[in-house]
């Protein structure tokens, strides 16, 4: 699978799982699984966003380089706000 495809799959994956943790932490008055379950969420929308710039863009860590993205910022790296 290629690995902008991947990391948009598991960007989904963990985006679900995180949010089922976040609810269930809501439900059982868990603050921490809650929190957990919104860090894991806001993980996954970062790595299925990454997977949209492709692996030329230098916005996945530790790829270090400026790529098409422009200072490896999504978005273009203009500065001004996109939408998806």
């Amino acid at each position: 699978m290629e690995s902008s495809i991947r990391d948009k799959v598991e960007g989904t994956f963990h985006e679900v799982k995180g949010k089922i943790k976040e609810v269930t932490g809501k439900l059982v008055d868990d603050p921490n699984l809650e929190a957990e379950g919104t860090d894991e969420k806001i993980a996954g929308q970062v790595q299925g966003r990454t997977g949209r710039h492709g692996t030329g863009c230098g916005v996945r860590s530790g790829r270090g380089g400026r790529g098409s993205c422009g200072g490896g910022r999504p978005g273009g790296g203009t500065g001004k706000a996109t939408s998806d």
